[in-house]
């Protein structure tokens, strides 16, 4: 074995021209320092394992063993764990990138991405059931987290034992790190010997030597220590004390203190403590597969490969991470059951197991269309509340490619795309939203289905506040003018009315846009239909208020109007169609008038409105006897109780002789309408005249 290690060495310095080292932020995973690196050109992350020897020189100075072979020994404990390493292969076992490269100083070589190791993690805390999503110790692990972890580890022994004929003889929280995704990943392979020939080799504990270097007798089988006899009943050991370790914050059932005598007595005393022991653990099922585990007897051992179809690794949620583990696998039928059952899961699982195990694995089928809707769901919903540069870099570019890849038969995917777009607008920056997500709604406008055009005009109504008028006008609103004027269906040319209505109320549209595009585009509608009548009328009220005054009566007020002629209107639509009509109409008096007011007054206006008070003051004095003289005694017979209500106005001219003269017409229209009095047929004297009736009376 310690021969096979010295073809994994090189001397190069490679991996330090290579690779971009943080030395800032180390972790240490038993006697390796750990920095975490990115490789230079690709950004790959991972994670460069550095052993500095002159450590050794401290440890030889105090050891009682002679110097060389304490020297040799614990180097080539530390190349058989990396030599192991680089040829063994596994999801569950810590894969290498870069060979051991070994100088005069040090011992270097890369793994993949590590986060932590088991052995600090569980020191912190005891694992916590069900959702730990408000644990304020982003280290700390719930309880789903511990059984995917436990299982990854027994799959490993599992591959050791059945394909790779390799007995780890060391496994404790040290030997486990954790990736990235959370993933548990077996290391620490410095005393693993061949299942083929294996050999007793427990050396005694030096105290001069650093623990991480030795065996812990705590995680050590009792026939392994006390009688020399090596197995694969020795890892399945080890394997119930790193269980009852990670719940106990480390300690194992053995206490050993590096002592043979404290371990003899220790394990001599098992039996009768073990109930105890695994007292503490909540569930009943991993109970009763401790008792397993840990029975002194090797033979009462349950096999590593039983050890997954207990109920603790079986039921709940961690069920459901097994099954995405064998997803591809599946029929169809069960993927679609599945997808649909787990969107109402995912409250249940904490967000470190969604983001990093459930996650990932949906992002890997989205590409199958068959199972494309409800996966979509269940990953917007993760997607809702993982951090905004994950979603952008992550997920982002994989759902992108979507946009597109739909046929005409995927409806569903486009709805729901269409209702999470909230979620594109939130996580991703604006430029790359307007760039990329955008179109995608577009084209949606552009779809057959109806239910996606409803679906697409709504999120236009929803953008507004990061929406701006050159969008809105170049390339919002003809998509909005071609649907309206090519669909037949009633409620989409009802949605894109009220997104116009939307979009004016927002100043999205100005006066231009409105005029040129939009108000001959309304000319052309020739439903009645009350729905499209009603929307039409919020359009062309909001038209009312932005466009000049003179565009309103020509364009607008005549089309309300004709409008409101409806006959599909109900009563209390019509009702509502006269006070929009009336609120616009005194709007737009309101605006004139105080146009009128604001407009300077000039010397011309004052005389003419002295000249005015001159005459209805002669006038009011010399109306009777003017009209007696004036007029045939006949038509002042029949005609004086009509004529009498109309003054006549008596003016001066260059002469001084009074001149009479009869009122302009027509006359002016009151503001107001008494509508009591609109059927009476007589003038009374005083009131404004608009009969003209009256008028041709005198004529």
């Amino acid at each position: 074995m310690f021969a096979n290690a010295i073809r994994f060495v090189s001397n190069t310095k490679k991996i330090k021209h290579d690779y971009n080292i943080d030395k800032e932020s180390p972790i240490y995973v038993g006697p390796w320092t750990v920095y975490p690196a990115t490789k230079r050109g690709t950004n790959i992350e991972v994670s460069v394992f550095s052993f500095e020897k002159r450590i050794l020189s401290t440890i030889i100075r105090n050891s009682v063993v002679n110097a060389s072979l304490k020297e040799n020994y614990i180097l080539e404990v530390l190349r058989r764990d990396v030599s192991s390493l680089s040829r063994l292969r596994h999801p569950s076992l810590l894969q290498v990138v870069e060979p051991l490269e070994e100088s005069r100083s040090r011992l270097t070589f890369v793994t993949k991405r590590i986060q932590s190791s088991l052995a600090d993690v569980i020191c912190i805390s005891t694992p916590i059931a069900g959702n730990s999503g408000d644990i304020d110790n982003h280290l700390a692990l719930d309880e789903i987290e511990v059984q995917k972890g436990l299982l990854q580890v027994m799959n490993g022994i599992l591959f050791l034992k059945d394909s790779a004929n390799i007995l780890h003889l060391n496994i404790q929280p040290r030997s486990v790190v954790i990736d990235s995704k959370g993933d548990w990943k077996l290391c620490g392979f410095g005393f693993c010997q061949s299942s083929e020939s294996p050999r007793y080799e427990l050396m005694d504990f030096d105290t001069s030597t650093p623990s991480s270097l030795q065996q812990s007798l705590d995680f050590l089988a009792p026939e392994y220590v006390l009688h020399e006899i090596v197995g694969p009943e020795n890892d399945v050991f080890s394997l119930g004390c790193l269980i009852y370790a990670v719940f106990n914050k480390g300690k194992s059932v053995i206490s050993a203190k590096n002592n043979l005598l404290t371990y003899e007595r220790e394990v001599n005393n098992l039996n009768d403590k073990l109930q105890f022991y695994v007292g503490s653990i909540q569930s009943p099922s991993l109970r009763s597969l401790l008792l397993q585990l840990l029975s002194p007897n090797p033979k009462n051992r349950v096999d590593v490969a039983f050890m997954d179809s207990s109920d603790y690794f079986t039921n709940g949620i961690i069920s459901t991470l097994r099954f995405l583990e064998a997803f591809p696998e599946k029929l169809q039928s069960e993927k679609v059951a599945f997808l649909e059952s787990l969107i109402n899961r995912l409250p249940e699982i904490s967000f470190r197991i969604q983001s990093q195990k459930i996650l990932p694995t949906l992002l890997d089928f989205l590409n199958d269309n068959e199972i494309a809707a409800p996966l979509l769901s269940c990953v917007f919903q993760i997607s809702k509340f993982i951090d905004s540069s994950v979603f952008t870099n992550k997920v982002f570019p994989v759902l992108l490619p979507l946009f597109t890849s739909f046929s005409k038969d995927s409806e569903k995917p486009l709805l729901i795309i269409l209702q999470y777009i909230d979620c594109f607008k939130v996580k991703l920056p604006r430029s790359t939203f307007n760039e990329k997500v955008l179109p995608f709604v577009y084209a949606c406008v552009e779809q057959s289905y109806a239910n996606v055009q409803l679906s697409a005009i709504g999120v236009f109504c929803s953008l507004q506040d990061i929406l701006d008028q050159k969008i809105v006008k170049s390339a919002i609103c003809p998509k909005l003018y071609h649907c309206f004027s090519v669909t037949k269906n009633l409620e989409v040319k009802v949605s894109i009315l009220e997104c116009f209505h939307a979009f004016i109320q927002a100043n999205l549209l100005d006066s231009f846009a409105i005029l040129e595009k939009l108000l001959p585009l309304l000319e052309k509608v020739k439903t009645r239909v009350s729905a499209v009548v009603m929307a039409m009328m919020k359009v062309y009220i909001d038209i009312g208020r932005v466009i000049p005054e003179e565009s309103v009566h020509e364009l607008v007020m005549p089309r309300l109007w004709v409008l409101s002629a409806s006959s599909e209107l109900s009563v209390q639509e019509y009702s509502q169609f006269m006070r929009e009509i009336r609120k616009l109409s005194d709007y737009i008096q309101i605006e004139h008038k105080k146009k009128l007011c604001s407009r300077p007054s000039s010397a011309y206006d004052d005389s003419r409105h002295s000249v005015k008070i001159l005459n209805n003051a002669v006038a009011s004095s010399q109306s009777s006897r003017m009209q007696e003289q004036t007029l045939p005694s006949t038509w002042q017979s029949s005609s004086m109780k009509t004529a009498s209500s109309f003054p006549s106005y008596t003016t001066v001219n260059m002469t001084g002789k009074n001149l009479t003269s009869t009122p302009s017409f027509p006359p002016s229209i009151p503001t107001e309408i008494n509508e009591s009095t609109v059927n009476q047929h007589n003038v009374k004297n005083g009131d404004s005249l608009n009969d003209l009736g009256a008028w041709k009376s005198l004529l």
